[in-house]
């Protein structure tokens, strides 16, 4: 059994494959592009974000030579701005 966790952060998504003793079997990232409409403001594209997300899930479990079948519990996080 096998867990993906995805970070999405400012600069891109990062998805990592563990297995259930917490060692790193895989990893992929994809960068995207950010804007900064005004200071202190970030913008990014839901829709950059969804298609980062499948091309690195998709990549990190190739990459692992997991079977998709054997992860059991994925994770998302994300920052969070307390402005």
């Amino acid at each position: 059994m096998f867990v993906a966790a995805l970070d999405l952060g400012t600069t891109g998504c990062r998805t990592f494959i563990f297995d259930l003793a917490g060692t790193i079997i895989a990893s992929d990232y994809q960068e995207w592009e950010s804007f900064y409409p005004t200071p202190s403001y970030v913008e990014q594209d839901a829709n950059v974000w969804w298609k980062s997300i499948k091309s690195t899930i998709e990549r990190a479990i190739k990459k692992s030579g997991v079977d998709k079948s054997e992860i059991v519990s994925c994770s998302i996080t994300n920052q969070i701005s307390e402005n």
